[in-house]
């Protein structure tokens, strides 16, 4: 390794052995993931990792590490098993729904083989546009449209959803699917 330092920057940058680009504009990016002992206070040069890692250009993000803990105390404080009753009774909500309006659901319907991704039976044009139009944020997939529940959502939102699908119905199509 050889070091690439002189440039108005206050650090030093290592680059492999060979040539050296004789000015700081032709410097490739360094970030912090680039640098094989980011957590140390090492005035030296920098020293990059010896795989793909070496091309990593992002920042640990500190917010996000903080956060974490926060995020973790919650999660543990509402416990994995009143988060998945209240997802599976979300996903009945949505199930009641699609049967009203006659749209189909791809995968299982049983509570003890769903999780909290729903795919809905709609693969005709229009739904994503009709989607967006009604400020929905929406994947499609192969076989229609993925719908999925979180922690935060609730039977107002699947309400909510429920007449979002009626309205595609009477412009798209009653079956549209």
């Amino acid at each position: 390794m050889a070091t690439l330092s002189g440039c108005e920057a206050a650090f030093a940058v290592a680059v492999p052995d060979g040539p050296i680009a004789d000015t700081c504009a032709e410097i490739p990016v360094v970030g912090r993931a680039a640098n094989a002992f980011p957590l140390g206070a090492d005035p030296g040069p920098v020293r990059l990792w010896d795989n793909a890692r070496r091309f990593e250009i992002g920042n640990v993000n500190l917010p996000a590490v903080h956060a974490l803990g926060g995020a973790i105390d919650l999660l543990t404080g509402i416990g994995a098993g009143a988060i998945e009753e209240h997802v599976l009774t979300l996903g009945d909500r949505l199930i009641e729904h699609l049967d009203d309006l006659g749209i189909g659901l791809i995968g299982p319907r049983e509570r003890e083989h769903r999780a909290h991704i729903y795919v809905l039976a709609l693969t005709a044009p229009g739904w994503a546009e009709h989607f967006g139009v009604e400020g929905v944020r929406l994947s499609t997939v192969r076989d229609g449209i993925r719908v999925s529940f979180g922690l935060y959502n609730n039977l107002d939102d699947v309400d909510r959803l429920a007449e979002i699908l009626r309205r595609g119905q009477a412009k798209i199509g009653h079956l549209a699917a």
